[in-house]
């Protein structure tokens, strides 16, 4: 049942329009496809505060600075 759950999720994947996705990039696409888990459990805040530290997106306000820190300090 697995590989059928997997070649199905290829299919999806890669179709025509996406024919030159790269084995690399369809192998990652594949693994979080099949890695996570429901939607309902998922919790974006970590993801989020690291998205928000990785690089300056603009300037720095008192605002984004604060919105950080609760997303840091709610996990």
């Amino acid at each position: 049942m697995y590989v059928e759950r997997l070649v199905s999720a290829h299919n999806l994947i890669k179709s025509d329009m996406r024919a030159s996705m790269s084995r690399e990039t369809l192998n990652d696409c594949l693994i979080v496809k099949e890695s996570m888990s429901a939607l309902s459990t998922f919790d974006p805040r970590r993801s989020i505060a690291k998205w928000s530290t990785l690089r300056q997106r603009r300037p720095t306000t008192s605002e984004s600075v604060e919105k950080v820190q609760k997303y840091l300090l709610d996990q």
